[in-house]
């Protein structure tokens, strides 16, 4: 959210337009300001009429903030009134703190180990000074008091949480046993902040990548100026797994074909440098268990390929790399390596936390010897990572092959080669070369992969498109659509995208001469235009739920309508949002309060916070990926809003009930289908059609919306309103 606004902070005064609530400021003198209101709440004046007014100026003992953002459906600039404490709040509620206490596995072992390392310095006769890095609500402090702790210091720099923590141990009783201290473990000082140094350290500074978070330098400044030396780390190690895959379908994240067949006479190309980049640095966090086991095809067993030791004063090494060999377990191309990693957490040797992928555990016995199976808990908080492989290497079936190994101070990165060869491994951290992983999300490089979509629009074009005489208008982010078009023979495209630089790459590479890419100004100057088709994937970069992607709608009545044919066609020519009740395995965690903790601490304080911050900067519906999450369908599909895009867009609303088979159900998932024809539809949502009490596949190239419920009977009351204007689509589910 914050990476998309930009925010201006006006103290005691509230600027409130006349028109949607909404405006911009443009300047003040004296006591006097002017605000500037322009139709449809947009800051472009070039494509709609201007319309200025001097607004009235309340002032008000407080401040407030006006968020500059691009509307992800309308693709307007807009200057929405938030509140002063909006960052505040929104920082605090995607925290991801309820979904972490929810890991009923993960407090258990903090738990047990803090038990019995704390137990085993008394039995040595040993004080047990405990040091809690990042105590978030504090529960791992009260879990060494109630362990037998002689002290506990907890610290913690986001305020907001360490406030709440104070009224969590408050409320248990521990505050006299605690102290809290309102910084980073790195701002620390021995004889300032501490008393002395503490010979127990329980921390949890892990991410998905275990590192992600700056757990190395943690680590290495506790040891070095907080810490005795020996001391108790929970946990004491971690081992990270990896392994080398063949998923032609995960790597549709971060590749394309060196050819997309669309028909037996049309294809598209795509550049090798594509599928020889090594992409973008970050890494791709799935739910691997989510992946069908028909999807992958393991090439090496589980690799322990870095180990980290918590508890040494030696300071964990910043950088390493390593190589390790393997035969190939079967044919294929080493395209991917999965990663996960283990907790061990204390010295007994039995308390493994562990984020192994479910499918471990049926390999050969061959992969247990350096990994032993685990039953590792359901968690959305630490998932599981996917690295892509810069070149693919073809393998047989017991070829030896080496994988290549680096981590830095927060990432990993791979390579893989045959044995017998050698390779010139990057000491840092790859980045792309080709530019397309920049300019294109994962989900749209999947999306280019479906060769069956682009067959479904070129079922809809074949009746339309005249060879040599059709001028069409393609409104997408960096589609493949005017390549089709062009192949199918159309005499010009003309391409409205925010994405040039892709989209005039691949054209250019595909030979395609008659694209013409353009803004509105410049289409208005196409005097002589006459647009027989208007068409889009669509699919827009900016949209977070898949009706944001109306925005094709908005496009195409921003073009001046004398540049379109009377018989102009659209592909697509309408929407319908549609719904469905869905009880969700394990997705409502991420929503749902926490109350108690560990079985005897109470949270209260906290999931109030949670619920305050969520209400003032959370929509109620979440974007989410849905085919990563495990439902069953607990009732039938429900049309909530449908759209004519031959018509202007008009505030629509419906209200209505579901009917639910399933008591246990706990969410609607929401998304848009696309009518391409009058026989072809394009879905966002569910492949294939639900049925009740059985598991839903959804699309894997966007993400969908959930509104989580609880329903009191088996009636679910909705009402969903499109607001033209703002083009937002507001959900109520009671």
């Amino acid at each position: 959210m914050r990476g998309l606004f930009g925010v201006s902070r006006v103290s005691g005064r509230v600027f409130r337009t006349l028109f949607g609530g909404l405006g911009y400021w443009r300047k003040a003198k004296g006591g006097s300001v002017m605000v500037e209101v322009i139709e449809g709440m947009s800051t472009d004046t070039s494509s709609v009429g201007e319309k200025s007014q001097l607004l009235k100026v309340e002032n008000l003992p407080r401040e407030i903030n006006f968020v500059d953002r691009i509307n992800c459906t309308t693709g307007k600039h807009e200057w929405v009134e938030v509140p002063h404490d909006y960052d505040y709040h929104t920082e605090i509620s995607r925290s991801a703190y309820a979904d972490m206490l929810h890991d009923h596995d993960r407090n258990m072992r903090y738990f047990a180990a803090l038990r019995y390392e704390i137990n085993r310095l008394k039995s040595l006769g040993q004080p047990a000074h405990v040091l809690d890095i990042g105590t978030g609500t504090g529960l791992l402090s009260m879990m060494a008091v109630v362990a037998g702790a002689t002290s506990v210091i907890a610290c913690d720099a986001f305020t907001p949480m360490l406030e709440c923590a104070k009224k969590v141990i408050a409320r248990n009783g521990f505050e006299k046993q605690i102290k809290l201290i309102p910084k980073r473990s790195t701002e620390l000082v021995v004889g300032v902040d501490l008393p002395h140094r503490c010979n127990v350290l329980v921390t949890e500074v892990f991410d998905t990548e275990l590192i992600g978070e700056g757990a190395i330098c943690t680590f290495n400044h506790a040891h070095a100026e907080l810490l005795t030396d020996p001391c108790v780390v929970i946990p004491r190690t971690s081992t990270v797994y990896a392994q080398v895959m063949d998923s032609p379908e995960v790597e549709k994240w971060n590749s394309l074909p060196e050819k997309l067949e669309v028909s037996e006479k049309l294809d598209v190309t795509f550049p090798s440098n594509i599928r020889e980049c090594a992409g973008v640095p970050s890494v791709q966090d799935l739910q691997l268990d989510a992946i069908q086991r028909s999807e992958f095809k393991p090439l090496s067993p589980p690799i322990p390929i870095f180990e980290f030791d918590f508890t040494t004063s030696k300071p964990i090494p910043m950088k390493r790399n390593i190589s390790c060999s393997f035969k190939s377990e079967g044919d294929g191309s080493a395209n991917t390596v999965f990663l996960w990693w283990d907790l061990d957490m204390d010295s007994s040797g039995d308390n493994i936390l562990s984020c192994q992928p479910e499918y471990v555990k049926s390999g050969p016995k061959s992969w247990f010897e350096n990994c032993a199976p685990q039953n590792a808990a359901w968690r959305d908080h630490w998932m599981h990572s996917v690295y892509y492989i810069p070149r693919r290497l073809n393998v047989n079936k017991h070829e030896q092959v080496t994988c290549y190994s680096a981590h830095d101070e927060y990432s990993f990165w791979f390579d893989v080669a045959q044995s017998n060869s050698s390779i010139q491994f990057p000491s840092e951290h790859p980045i792309c070369e080709c530019r397309m992983h920049i300019e294109l999300s994962r989900y749209q490089m999947y999306l280019m992969n479906d060769a069956h979509r682009y067959q479904t629009f070129v079922r809809a074009y074949t009746p339309v498109v005249k060879p040599g005489e059709s001028v069409c208008l393609c409104i997408s982010d960096c589609s493949l659509l005017p390549i089709v078009l062009n192949k199918l023979g159309a005499k010009v495209v003309y391409v409205l995208d925010d994405n040039q630089q892709a989209c005039k790459a691949l054209t250019t590479h595909n030979g395609v001469q008659s694209v013409k890419f353009v803004d509105l100004k410049q289409l208005d100057t196409e005097v002589n235009t006459h647009i027989d088709l208007v068409t889009g994937d669509p699919y827009f970069q900016s949209a977070v739920y898949p009706w944001n992607n109306l925005r094709f709608w908005y496009e195409y009545k921003s073009v001046r309508s004398n540049a379109f044919s009377p018989n102009v066609r659209l592909a697509p020519f309408g929407a319908i949002i549609r719904g469905i009740a869905v009880n969700f395995v394990h997705l409502w965690k991420i929503k749902a309060s926490v109350g108690m903790a560990a079985e005897q601490f109470d949270l209260a304080d906290f999931d109030e916070l949670i619920m305050n911050s969520s209400a003032i900067s959370d929509s109620p519906v979440d974007a989410q990926p849905l085919w990563e999450y495990e439902g069953t369908a607990s009732s039938g599909i429900t049309d909530l809003l449908s759209f004519d895009f031959s018509k202007d867009p008009e505030k629509v609303s419906s209200s209505g009930e579901m009917t639910i088979s399933d008591p246990e159900t706990n969410g609607v998932a929401i998304w848009i289908d696309w009518k391409v024809s009058e026989n072809e539809m394009l879905s966002t949502g569910p492949k294939g059609f639900p049925v009740l009490r059985e598991r839903i596949t959804w699309e894997r190239f966007c993400k969908q919306g959930v509104y989580f419920v609880t329903p009191k009977n088996n009636q679910l009351k909705y009402t969903v309103t499109f607001n033209h204007i703002t083009g937002d689509v507001d959900f109520n589910f009671i």
